[in-house]
């Protein structure tokens, strides 16, 4: 996946991640943290996002298993 691909693809969906983190977290900050995590994780995965069909579906399942790490 390009850099574009990767922008067009994963970086219009910043504020619903944003909303979905401050849900489960109750906090901006977090939530904020965690959507700089997932971003993170995604971009270092890039090579292997081409195979994802549904990006916001994916995204979301990978902000909540980090929500919950930070939970715990």
């Amino acid at each position: 996946m390009t850099a574009e691909e990767f922008r067009k693809s994963y970086l219009t969906l910043g504020e619903s991640f944003y909303r979905v983190a401050c849900y489960m977290l109750e906090s901006e900050a977090d939530a904020e943290d965690a959507v700089q995590d997932l971003y993170v994780r995604l971009w270092n995965s890039r090579d292997t996002l081409d195979s994802v069909h549904n990006p916001k579906a994916y995204g979301i399942t990978l902000l909540r298993n980090i929500c919950i790490d930070r939970i715990r």
